[in-house]
Protein backbone atom coordinates (compact mmCIF):
# COMPACT_ATOMS: atom_id res chain seq x y z
CA UNK A 1 0.00 0.00 0.00
CA UNK A 2 1.15 3.30 -0.90
CA UNK A 3 0.72 6.07 0.74
CA UNK A 4 1.67 10.02 -0.11
CA UNK A 5 2.12 12.89 2.05
CA UNK A 6 2.18 17.08 1.13
CA UNK A 7 3.18 19.56 3.49
CA UNK A 8 4.07 23.24 2.85
CA UNK A 9 7.57 23.90 4.16
CA UNK A 10 9.67 27.41 4.38
CA UNK A 11 12.78 27.49 2.65
CA UNK A 12 14.76 30.89 2.36
CA UNK A 13 11.25 32.33 2.56
CA UNK A 14 9.35 30.75 0.16
CA UNK A 15 6.63 27.61 0.35
CA UNK A 16 7.98 24.85 -1.11
CA UNK A 17 6.25 21.16 -1.12
CA UNK A 18 7.59 18.26 1.07
CA UNK A 19 6.62 14.64 -0.80
CA UNK A 20 6.76 11.69 0.91
CA UNK A 21 6.52 8.32 -0.69
CA UNK A 22 6.72 5.38 1.99
CA UNK A 23 5.50 1.75 1.25
CA UNK A 24 4.63 -0.48 4.19
CA UNK A 25 6.32 -3.61 5.12
CA UNK A 26 4.37 -6.74 3.70
CA UNK A 27 1.74 -7.53 6.70
CA UNK A 28 1.87 -4.28 8.16
CA UNK A 29 -1.81 -3.00 7.53
CA UNK A 30 -2.25 -4.19 3.85
CA UNK A 31 -5.93 -4.23 2.67
CA UNK A 32 -6.41 -6.33 -0.45
CA UNK A 33 -9.78 -7.58 -1.64
CA UNK A 34 -10.97 -10.77 -1.15
CA UNK A 35 -13.34 -13.74 -2.64
CA UNK A 36 -16.91 -13.17 -1.87
CA UNK A 37 -16.51 -9.14 -1.86
CA UNK A 38 -14.97 -9.63 1.50
CA UNK A 39 -12.36 -6.69 2.30
CA UNK A 40 -8.80 -8.39 3.87
CA UNK A 41 -6.73 -6.39 6.53
CA UNK A 42 -3.26 -8.61 6.42
CA UNK A 43 -1.27 -7.68 10.10
CA UNK A 44 0.47 -11.37 9.95
CA UNK A 45 4.05 -10.25 10.29
CA UNK A 46 3.76 -10.30 14.05
CA UNK A 47 2.13 -9.79 17.08
CA UNK A 48 2.13 -8.80 20.02
CA UNK A 49 -0.88 -7.63 23.04
CA UNK A 50 -0.24 -3.92 21.99
CA UNK A 51 -0.21 -4.30 18.51
CA UNK A 52 -3.68 -6.85 18.57
CA UNK A 53 -5.36 -4.47 20.21
CA UNK A 54 -4.46 -1.49 18.09
CA UNK A 55 -5.44 -3.51 15.28
CA UNK A 56 -8.77 -4.68 17.02
CA UNK A 57 -9.67 -0.82 17.49
CA UNK A 58 -8.56 -0.04 13.51
CA UNK A 59 -10.71 -2.41 12.22
CA UNK A 60 -13.44 -1.12 14.33
CA UNK A 61 -12.99 2.48 13.02
CA UNK A 62 -12.45 1.18 9.49
CA UNK A 63 -15.58 -0.48 9.80
CA UNK A 64 -17.27 2.65 10.94
CA UNK A 65 -15.92 4.66 8.13
CA UNK A 66 -16.30 2.64 5.24
CA UNK A 67 -18.06 -0.54 5.94
CA UNK A 68 -20.94 -0.15 8.66
CA UNK A 69 -22.95 -2.55 7.04
CA UNK A 70 -20.11 -5.76 6.93
CA UNK A 71 -19.68 -8.10 9.98
CA UNK A 72 -15.92 -8.89 11.60
CA UNK A 73 -14.32 -11.77 10.90
CA UNK A 74 -10.84 -11.74 13.45
CA UNK A 75 -8.53 -14.43 12.76
CA UNK A 76 -6.45 -14.18 15.74
CA UNK A 77 -3.33 -16.57 16.01
CA UNK A 78 -0.80 -16.84 18.97
CA UNK A 79 1.18 -14.06 20.08
CA UNK A 80 4.59 -15.82 20.86
CA UNK A 81 7.23 -14.63 23.01
CA UNK A 82 5.73 -13.67 25.78
CA UNK A 83 7.27 -15.63 28.60
CA UNK A 84 5.42 -16.58 32.03
CA UNK A 85 2.61 -13.62 30.55
CA UNK A 86 1.70 -15.78 27.92
CA UNK A 87 -1.40 -16.93 29.40
CA UNK A 88 -2.69 -13.66 30.77
CA UNK A 89 -1.76 -11.87 27.87
CA UNK A 90 -4.34 -13.80 25.39
CA UNK A 91 -7.00 -13.63 28.28
CA UNK A 92 -6.43 -10.32 28.69
CA UNK A 93 -7.39 -9.53 24.64
CA UNK A 94 -10.87 -11.48 25.33
CA UNK A 95 -12.41 -7.94 26.25
CA UNK A 96 -11.67 -6.28 23.28
CA UNK A 97 -12.19 -9.13 20.42
CA UNK A 98 -16.15 -9.47 22.27
CA UNK A 99 -16.91 -5.87 21.35
CA UNK A 100 -16.04 -6.08 17.53
CA UNK A 101 -15.81 -9.46 16.15
CA UNK A 102 -18.49 -11.34 14.79
CA UNK A 103 -16.84 -14.24 14.46
CA UNK A 104 -13.71 -15.39 15.36
CA UNK A 105 -11.25 -17.43 13.97
CA UNK A 106 -8.35 -19.11 16.40
CA UNK A 107 -4.80 -20.42 15.22
CA UNK A 108 -2.51 -22.09 17.40
CA UNK A 109 -2.34 -23.67 21.09
CA UNK A 110 -2.18 -20.29 22.87
CA UNK A 111 -5.50 -18.77 21.22
CA UNK A 112 -7.25 -22.07 21.40
CA UNK A 113 -6.94 -22.44 25.05
CA UNK A 114 -6.39 -19.18 26.77
CA UNK A 115 -8.60 -16.58 24.62
CA UNK A 116 -11.45 -19.30 23.43
CA UNK A 117 -11.50 -19.87 27.44
CA UNK A 118 -11.65 -16.08 27.88
CA UNK A 119 -14.31 -15.36 25.72
CA UNK A 120 -16.36 -17.99 27.26
CA UNK A 121 -15.99 -17.00 30.80
CA UNK A 122 -17.62 -13.47 29.49
CA UNK A 123 -20.25 -14.51 27.64
CA UNK A 124 -18.97 -14.35 24.21
CA UNK A 125 -21.26 -16.57 22.34
CA UNK A 126 -19.15 -19.84 21.80
CA UNK A 127 -20.87 -20.84 18.33
CA UNK A 128 -18.90 -18.06 16.86
CA UNK A 129 -15.59 -19.41 17.58
CA UNK A 130 -13.44 -21.50 15.75
CA UNK A 131 -10.33 -23.28 16.76
CA UNK A 132 -7.59 -24.66 14.04
CA UNK A 133 -4.09 -25.14 14.96
CA UNK A 134 -2.76 -25.17 11.26
CA UNK A 135 -3.01 -22.10 8.98
CA UNK A 136 -3.88 -23.59 6.10
CA UNK A 137 -6.91 -25.45 7.45
CA UNK A 138 -8.08 -22.52 9.00
CA UNK A 139 -7.78 -20.71 5.59
CA UNK A 140 -9.53 -23.64 3.74
CA UNK A 141 -12.21 -22.97 6.23
CA UNK A 142 -12.87 -19.32 6.03
CA UNK A 143 -13.16 -19.66 2.46
CA UNK A 144 -15.64 -22.16 2.46
CA UNK A 145 -17.55 -19.99 5.04
CA UNK A 146 -17.10 -17.08 2.47
CA UNK A 147 -18.74 -19.17 -0.11
CA UNK A 148 -21.83 -19.65 2.07
CA UNK A 149 -24.83 -17.30 1.36
CA UNK A 150 -25.50 -13.94 3.56
CA UNK A 151 -23.27 -11.52 5.12
CA UNK A 152 -20.23 -9.64 3.44
CA UNK A 153 -16.91 -9.60 5.92
CA UNK A 154 -13.93 -7.15 7.32
CA UNK A 155 -11.26 -9.78 7.29
CA UNK A 156 -8.79 -8.96 9.97
CA UNK A 157 -5.94 -11.08 10.17
CA UNK A 158 -2.90 -11.02 13.03
CA UNK A 159 -0.42 -13.58 14.39
CA UNK A 160 2.93 -14.32 15.09
CA UNK A 161 5.35 -16.02 12.87
CA UNK A 162 7.08 -19.42 14.79
CA UNK A 163 4.76 -22.17 13.93
CA UNK A 164 1.57 -19.82 13.16
CA UNK A 165 2.87 -18.28 9.82
CA UNK A 166 -1.44 -16.60 9.76
CA UNK A 167 -0.60 -15.13 6.03
CA UNK A 168 -0.95 -18.73 4.63
CA UNK A 169 -4.32 -18.65 5.67
CA UNK A 170 -4.86 -15.59 3.93
CA UNK A 171 -3.71 -16.85 0.50
CA UNK A 172 -6.85 -19.30 0.57
CA UNK A 173 -9.60 -16.41 0.42
CA UNK A 174 -7.65 -13.64 -1.57
CA UNK A 175 -9.47 -12.47 -4.66
CA UNK A 176 -6.04 -11.82 -6.71
CA UNK A 177 -4.04 -14.85 -6.79
CA UNK A 178 -1.35 -12.30 -7.90
CA UNK A 179 -1.72 -10.80 -4.19
CA UNK A 180 0.32 -13.62 -2.66
CA UNK A 181 3.47 -12.07 -3.28
CA UNK A 182 2.67 -8.95 -1.27
CA UNK A 183 2.02 -10.99 1.76
CA UNK A 184 4.93 -11.29 4.48
CA UNK A 185 7.77 -14.25 4.61
CA UNK A 186 7.32 -14.72 0.74
CA UNK A 187 10.69 -15.25 -0.41
CA UNK A 188 11.99 -18.80 -1.33
CA UNK A 189 13.69 -19.70 1.18
CA UNK A 190 10.51 -18.88 3.70
CA UNK A 191 8.54 -20.71 1.49
CA UNK A 192 10.43 -24.30 1.48
CA UNK A 193 10.73 -23.54 5.55
CA UNK A 194 7.07 -23.35 5.77
CA UNK A 195 6.08 -26.00 3.26
CA UNK A 196 8.00 -28.60 5.78
CA UNK A 197 6.81 -26.90 8.53
CA UNK A 198 3.08 -27.37 7.29
CA UNK A 199 3.79 -31.00 5.90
Amino acid sequence: MEARAEDPILRNGSHEQLELHYQLQPGRLSIFHGIENSVIIDSTYNASPLSVRKIINTAHNIKMQLFPQRKIILVLGDMRELGDLTEREHRMIAGYVSQVADKVILVGQYMTDYLADELENIGYDKKNVEKFYDANIAGKHIQKMLKEPGDEYLIVCKGSQNTIFLEEAVKHFLLNPEDQQELTRQSKRRLIKKQKYFK
